[in-house]
């Protein structure tokens, strides 16, 4: 009964820290939703890692590990107080991954309390979504950062039994990913989409009149997407058309290839410590005023080749757990969080998001779902 209500007081946090831009839940400050999550997930790490009867796989550990690189680097570089919004966010994306993963073990989250979960985070991520608008006061050639948000949620469809229910969901995320015109969100819900289409296509099994209806509004859903994508006279038009047009090098890239090749030369001319260990914690903004705009390159800036070798590791063992999980809508679900996650990291702050909250939720459910039963997991008896 504990275990059930730290659980539901993690949803309800995420839930407020959705709510970042709009204080729905106004009674309550941003950052009081983040320090709960905090706390929560913090009990369940050390149930973790100080109980005996629960086993750690190589993912959870090498994710601690890249966890403690943070937190070290930031105790060593005395920045936890200087960067206290930077790395409460840190914090509050990274560690929902333990109390799901513990819960999980334990049998303890079903199918349902992740639907139930993610339609939450939903509703929030739309009332988001217009009270920042709002606050950009309508214009529409402003991006939306909120139409990151959407992005994970795509896994609900893998979570949902009735195929009407799966379109509405797919077509309202669309719309609201589509409509945030930022680019690198769209090519991660495009991901994340294409996923859902071959999951559908080649691995539900329903009576073939079924199959033949989903094929038609996978159809509909692809004409509807690629419709509105290329609306000429819209600003996501513009968005997606500078990303090809090779003569406006800002427009193509926003900046970022000045960012990057600015950082990782910055960092190639360092001295060997800094090269293996990097320059410290949140350094980008300490030294140059301004994020790298790519986890890898943050990364290889902030902690150096260790902590790029770290975070390599990470996503190998994470892909690598993909072959261990036999049920088809786990797997797919997996595979579909994990690519949305990865995409992220490249043009993006992965790990830094507050959709990051979100992503760690759905990782630490899906990797206790390997081969290995959930009695070899955790000696607890459910």
């Amino acid at each position: 009964m504990q275990d059930k209500l730290f659980l539901y007081l993690l949803v309800f946090s995420i839930v407020g820290m959705l709510q970042r831009e709009m204080p729905v839940f106004s009674l309550i400050s941003w950052q009081t939703y983040k320090l709960m999550s905090v706390l929560i997930s913090f009990v369940y790490f050390f149930k973790i890692y100080f109980d005996g009867r629960i086993k750690k796989n190589s993912c959870i550990n090498i994710y601690t590990f890249f966890l403690f690189i943070n937190i070290i680097w930031a105790l060593l570089g005395f920045r936890i107080i200087s960067d206290l919004s930077h790395f409460s966010a840190l914090l509050s994306g990274l560690l929902p991954i333990y109390p799901l993963y513990y819960l999980s073990a334990k049998g303890l989250v079903s199918d349902r309390m992740i639907k139930n979960s993610l339609l939450l985070f939903f509703a929030m991520s739309v009332f988001s979504f217009y009270g920042y608008r709002n606050m950009m006061e309508y214009d529409e050639n402003v991006t939306n950062n909120i139409g990151y948000y959407f992005v994970p949620i795509i896994c609900v469809l893998y979570f949902m039994k009735k195929g009407y229910y799966q379109y509405i969901i797919l077509v309202a995320t669309m719309l609201f990913v589509l409509s945030s015109a930022k680019r690198g969100a769209i090519v991660c819900f495009l991901s994340g989409f294409l996923i859902f289409v071959y999951y559908l296509r080649f691995y539900k099994q329903k009576k073939s009149a079924y199959k033949k209806i989903e094929i038609v509004l996978i159809c509909f859903v692809t004409v509807f997407f690629l419709s509105f994508l290329f609306s000429e006279d819209s600003f996501v038009y513009q968005r997606i058309g500078s990303s090809f047009d090779t003569s406006d090098a800002e427009a193509m890239y926003s900046g970022r290839d000045v960012i990057y090749d600015f950082f990782i030369n910055s960092y190639l001319r360092s001295n060997s410590v800094e090269l293996l260990f990097g320059h410290g914690y949140n350094a980008t903004i300490h030294t140059y005023g301004i994020q790298a705009h790519s986890d890898w390159v943050e990364i290889l800036f902030d902690f150096g080749f260790l902590g790029v070798l770290v975070y390599f590791l990470l996503f190998v063992s994470l892909f690598l757990t993909i072959r261990k999980i036999k049920s088809v809508h786990y797997k797919f679900g997996f595979v579909t969080i994990l690519s949305i996650w990865f995409l992220q990291t490249i043009f993006s702050m992965g790990f830094l998001s507050v959709s990051t909250a979100i992503t760690s939720f759905l990782i630490g459910f899906f990797i206790t779902k390997t081969n290995s039963t959930l009695p070899s997991l955790c000696s607890y008896k459910s």
